[in-house]
């Protein structure tokens, strides 16, 4: 009787301890970054992340907040975007991030648009996930290209049109 009464002890004392074990920041692997837009106002992008929860309770995306750095050294400008998505315990789920970009200096941009050539990015964010009891910002960095072709037709959309004459400015 005893030694039942030890072996649940031990059990009873082995789940609490389980239960009282801190969780775990999931891991963010970057798969890719896509533009899908450019414009005058801004850049649209995509975000795609490998999410991997290794605790044993689902956790919650709530939202992501990235900077945008053009060519290494232009702040493009700055995001923050809800998004939720479930995170099942002990598994990897796959994050698809739509993101709309105000340029903070569109100057940078109609420089970067006349150096005929494509321009790298990169994203520095983060990804704030959780759940009643815990909460975590859990950093990424995702780099990528936008083409030459989308920042001239960008700065080229940005000059007003003359009525009746395509591709020439008005002028005031």
């Amino acid at each position: 009787m005893r030694a039942l009464l030890g072996a649940c002890l031990a059990a009873c004392l082995s789940v609490l301890l389980l239960a009282c074990e801190k969780p775990s920041p999931p891991k963010l692997t970057p798969v890719s970054g896509r533009v899908t837009s450019v414009s005058i106002t801004g850049i649209g992008l995509e975000v795609t992340l490998d999410a991997q929860n290794p605790n044993g309770i689902a956790i919650t995306t709530r939202s992501m907040a990235g900077k945008i750095t053009l060519d290494g050294k232009y702040h493009a400008g700055d995001v923050t975007t809800a998004t939720t998505v479930k995170l099942p315990a002990n598994k990897s789920t796959r994050l698809t991030i739509p993101m709309t970009v105000q340029w903070k200096d569109i100057g940078s941009v109609i420089t970067l648009a006349a150096s005929n050539r494509n321009v790298p990015y990169r994203i520095d964010g983060t990804v704030a996930i959780g759940s009643e009891s815990i909460n975590f910002d859990v950093p990424f960095a995702i780099d990528g290209v936008v083409t030459h072709a989308e920042l001239v037709q960008a700065t080229a959309n940005s000059i007003p049109k003359i009525p009746g004459i395509p591709g020439l400015p008005v002028l005031p």
